[in-house]
């Protein structure tokens, strides 16, 4: 993402939408990824595994809609 937005096309895009925005800002979250001491390739890799999430209704519901329902 960053390659893109630091390169020609990604500043170029960054300028046509400037005129638009009221001071452009760029927000990143922060990659949502999962880790463990075994191979993850696939959502299928997940199933019926337990994920430690903080204590938080919002970051509760990001894992149940990243993590489909067939998986968990």
């Amino acid at each position: 993402m960053w390659a893109f937005l630091n390169g020609a096309a990604g500043q170029k895009m960054l300028a046509d939408l400037s005129p638009r925005l009221c001071g452009p800002l760029l927000v990143h979250g922060g990659a949502r990824s999962f880790y463990a001491n075994y191979p993850l390739n696939s959502i299928a890799d997940l199933k019926g595994k337990k994920f430690r999430v903080q204590a938080n209704p919002l970051m509760i519901k990001m894992v149940e809609a990243m993590v489909p329902a067939r998986s968990r």
